[in-house]
C-alpha cells in the first residue's frame, strides 16, 4: 500500500482469510506470534467457523494489554538501565516522542539482549533474516499502526482494539 494508514488489523485479518481461500482449506490452524497473534485473533473472531486451532505466542489481546506491556518495559528500563531512563525522561521533558528514528538508539541497548542473546549458550544469535535491509522496520507503517508515540502510548490504527471480549466466540 502507498498510504501506511491502509494497514489495519482488519485488513491483515482479511488477508489471512484470502490466503485460506486461495489454499482451498475449509479450516486452518493458525500460529500467531507478537503482532501476528493479534492478527490471528482478529481473523478467528471474524471467521470462527474457519478455525481448526489457534496457537498464540508472545502476543497481546488488544490496545490495553499492549499498553500494559509498554508500562512493564518502561519499568524494566528504569530499573535495569537507569542512565537511559534518565535520558528518556529528559527528552520527554523537551517534548520529544518515541516516533523518532533517534529514539531507536536509546531503545536498542534495552531490547537487543532480549532479541539477540541466547542465555543458555551465552552467545550472539544470527539475525533472523539473510536480507535484513529488506526486512527492516517500516517506520511509516509502524507509526500508522501504533500512533505517534509508539513506545510510550498506544494509538494509531490499534487504539481501541480489544479482542479479549470477543474471543469466547471461537470454539
Amino acid at each position: 500500500l502507498i498510504d501506511p494508514r491502509g494497514y489495519t488489523l482488519a485488513r491483515d485479518a482479511h488477508d489471512l482469510e484470502r490466503l485460506r481461500q486461495h489454499l482451498g482449506q475449509q479450516r486452518l490452524t493458525v500460529y500467531g506470534h507478537s503482532y501476528g497473534g493479534l492478527m490471528a485473533q482478529a481473523w478467528a473472531v471474524a471467521h470462527p467457523e474457519r478455525v481448526r486451532g489457534l496457537i498464540l505466542g508472545n502476543t497481546v489481546h488488544g490496545a490495553r494489554d499492549w499498553q500494559a506491556q509498554l508500562e512493564r518495559c518502561k519499568t524494566q528500563v528504569q530499573c535495569q538501565h537507569p542512565q537511559l531512563w534518565t535520558q528518556w525522561l529528559a527528552e520527554r521533558a523537551q517534548g520529544l516522542r518515541s516516533d523518532r528514528a533517534e529514539f531507536d538508539a536509546l531503545l536498542g541497548p534495552c531490547l537487543e539482549p532480549l532479541y539477540w542473546h541466547d542465555l543458555s549458550l551465552r552467545s550472539r544469535k544470527a539475525p533472523p533474516s539473510p536480507q535484513p535491509e529488506r526486512d527492516r522496520l517500516n517506520r511509516q507503517v509502524y507509526l500508522a499502526m501504533l500512533g505517534d508515540d509508539p513506545e510510550w502510548r498506544i494509538g494509531g490504527a490499534l487504539a481501541g482494539v480489544e479482542m479479549l471480549p470477543q474471543l469466547a466466540r471461537i470454539k
